[in-house]
């Protein structure tokens, strides 16, 4: 019997789209090109999730996908350890008017339903999070943003979908009647159903041309780089954000950590692999530095 919709790409999106669309009565397939789920953009990103948005639509939807992630088990009906970490996202600035900006950015942020972030002045983040360099003048904190882990999430949705997974299977083109996509043309042959939906990540993009449709993705090459273990690192800190560049991190096993930065950078076509910039671990680790001065001491013992 065919699916009912067929769901391109086997991410946490498209893994997460089975389970709700089962949850409401459908019969799906989810076709990946991979060998695996969740092995892409999934596996490579730094697994966070926050509210502190300044959108109205994005704090209510990250409010209500937080509170999945805060009782998992009991959503997809098994007992699962997703390493949900709660130890929040904290926001700072160095910037003279940082405490004015921040002050209105948080009392905007609560007027929309988020009221449980902080606004902190200079002084009062230093004395709760006494790594932060001293030239910061101001910072947000909310203690239920976090992190947890993408891959347990990924497959709990796929494991109770009931879906039908085709895993190496490559989508060539579509199929159409009466002016309605019917199905997909693969490399493993043609696959039928009356709604298709695209969640390809990077790739979205690429998928919708062949099905003469655009799908408005631009591609950027993004970078993490991940700390072993280092004493320095402080393992209850939350995800710290530099406001004013983007650079990020947050702990990462037993006393490591995650660094991130969306440094400035070209659109490109989507690949797997991606390639990655060597130079990238020195940057995330002098961006950093900039807020969180300890950074400084393990950037010397790395060249060493």
């Amino acid at each position: 019997m065919s699916p009912d919709v067929l769901i391109l790409g086997g991410g946490i999106v498209g893994c997460a789209t089975a389970f709700y669309l089962a949850r409401a009565g459908l019969r799906c397939a989810v076709l990946e090109r991979r060998p695996d789920l969740g092995g892409l953009t999934t596996a490579a990103s730094v697994q966070a999730f926050r509210a502190q948005f300044t959108e109205p639509e994005n704090i209510a939807m990250m409010l209500e996908s937080i509170g999945i992630f805060e009782h998992f088990s009991e959503v997809v009906g098994e007992e699962v350890d997703i390493s949900l970490r709660q130890q929040g996202y904290l926001f700072v600035t160095t910037r003279e008017d940082g405490p004015a900006l921040f002050a209105a950015r948080v009392d905007w942020q609560q007027q929309y339903g988020l009221d449980d972030v902080d606004f902190l002045d200079g002084a009062t983040a230093r004395r709760a999070f006494p790594y932060l360099a001293p030239q910061i003048t101001a910072a947000a904190f909310r203690a239920h943003d976090g992190w947890l882990s993408a891959h347990e999430v990924t497959q709990a949705f796929a494991r109770n979908s009931g879906a039908q997974f085709h895993l190496e299977t490559t989508v060539t083109g579509f199929q159409f009647s009466g002016g309605r996509v019917t199905g997909v043309e693969t490399d493993r042959g043609p696959f039928s159903a009356g709604q298709v939906i695209i969640a390809a990540g990077p790739f979205s993009r690429r998928m919708g041309e062949l099905a003469g449709v655009t799908v408005a993705i631009t591609p950027l090459r993004r970078h993490r780089a991940v700390i072993g273990d280092d004493p320095r690192i402080p393992n209850n800190a939350p995800m710290t954000v530099d406001a004013d560049t983007g650079a990020h991190w947050r702990p990462e096993g037993r006393s490591g950590a995650c660094l991130a930065w969306a440094e400035p950078e070209a659109p490109s076509e989507p690949s797997d692999p991606v390639s990655a910039d060597p130079l990238f671990p020195a940057r995330v680790l002098e961006g950093v530095y900039r807020t969180c001065p300890f950074f400084g001491e393990i950037a010397e013992n790395l060249k060493r």
